[in-house]
This record gives structure tokens, C-alpha cells and sequence, in this order.
């Protein structure tokens, strides 16, 4: 796998440089990629939202991961009581450890030692079980409603470009697992919806521009 992803996004491009340095020096490289949501791209200005994405190869996320890890773990003793997870109660810790891709290493890590501390077992090989399982629920394809699918054909037909984007939005949308692999959104019945959506929207938008230039002429 070539193709470099995002591994972590930072609002910081101070703290996304940092961490992305600390990873070069163990052997991980990457790149910085600056985000503008298209909004902002639209009013301008200085004041814009930004995230700074820090990207390197999918193959390479659990290596990153790991070290990542292992320099939070050395330096646990450094967080203090007044960390925010430490208010959690303890179902609200095991559902963190049970979703880590919705939570950053450092919170994952500090769960398990504030379970520990609580008396609870952490049991590595269930953890590695758990993570599995969700990476599999996140791997299965998502099915788009029929509303949706029913406007990218309407769009298709009468505003020939909006259907192209709803077609290639439907073929197209991917997202990436925890692991580093990149699957797509939709199932394969919903992606073919996308390829005729786009289909018809490259015809009607043809048409359009034909008889366009027939007017022209």
C-alpha cells in the first residue's frame, strides 16, 4: 500500500510538526497536509477553520501506533489526577477501550491504567479481540437511503452536473479503518446506483452543452 492517509489531525500546525518529527526520528515518514473546509475556501478571510493532517502510509499505521504508545506509556507518571477521564465512570472507560478509533493513544492508555488502578483486569488478548471486532463493523459497507439515491437521479436527470457529483460521491467515498486500509463507504448495490447516476448525469449535462453551442451557432 502506497498511498499515504490520514493518521492524526491537529488544529495545531505546531503540535502536528512536532509529532510528525518525533515519528520521523523512529523511522515513520509523512508529510503535512494544511485543511480548508471548501466554506471557508468560499468566504475567504484570515480567520478560517484549519486542521493540519498529518499523512503517511496506510501499512505503516500500526507501527506508528505503537510507538506512539510506548512513548506514552513511558511517560505516564507525567499525568496527573486532574486528567479529564479520571470523572468517567467505569462503563464509560470500557466503552473506550471497546471504540480506540474514536478516542487519541494518550486517552486509550490512561483508561486502561485508571481500570487497573479501580481494580478492574485488563485483558490484553480480549482488548486485541474487541479492537478486531470494530475494525470489522467499521469495514462493513454502509447502504444509502432511498431519498438520497432518488435525488442523485432527479439531479441527474434535470441538472446533469449536480447528478455527476452525486454519482461519483456514491462510487467513490472512501474512508479509512484504524488499520490503515482504505475501503469504500457504500456497498457495491449503492455504488452501482452512483455509476448509473453519473452515467446519466454526463449524458443530460452533454446534451446540455450541445444544444448550447447549436444556440451559439
Amino acid at each position: 500500500m502506497d498511498e499515504s492517509l490520514v493518521f492524526k489531525s491537529f488544529y495545531s500546525e505546531e503540535e502536528a510538526i512536532s509529532l510528525l518529527e518525533f515519528l520521523e526520528e523512529k523511522g515513520v515518514h509523512g508529510s503535512i497536509v494544511k485543511y480548508r473546509s471548501v466554506v471557508d475556501k468560499l468566504y475567504g478571510g484570515e480567520n478560517y477553520y484549519r486542521e493540519y493532517h498529518i499523512k503517511i502510509k496506510g501499512e505503516e499505521f500500526n507501527k506508528a501506533n505503537e510507538i506512539l504508545d510506548l512513548q506514552i506509556s513511558q511517560n505516564l507518571s507525567q499525568i496527573g489526577n486532574d486528567y479529564y477521564l479520571f470523572s468517567f465512570s467505569d462503563d464509560e472507560l470500557r466503552e473506550i477501550i471497546e471504540k480506540p478509533d474514536e478516542w487519541n493513544n494518550q486517552d486509550i492508555i490512561v483508561t486502561k491504567k485508571i481500570l487497573h488502578d479501580r481494580g478492574y483486569t485488563i485483558n490484553e488478548t480480549e482488548i486485541a479481540e474487541k479492537k478486531s471486532q470494530r475494525i470489522k463493523d467499521l469495514e462493513k459497507p454502509d447502504k444509502e437511503g432511498f431519498l438520497f439515491i432518488f435525488l442523485g437521479y432527479f439531479f441527474a436527470l434535470f441538472f446533469g452536473f449536480f447528478g455527476i457529483f452525486f454519482g461519483m460521491l456514491l462510487m467513490k467515498l472512501t474512508k479509512t479503518l484504524p488499520d490503515g486500509r482504505k475501503v469504500f463507504v457504500y456497498e457495491k448495490k449503492t455504488r452501482n446506483h452512483g455509476k448509473n447516476i453519473l452515467a446519466i448525469g454526463l449524458i443530460m449535462s452533454a446534451l446540455v452543452f450541445l444544444k448550447i453551442f447549436i444556440g451559439i451557432i
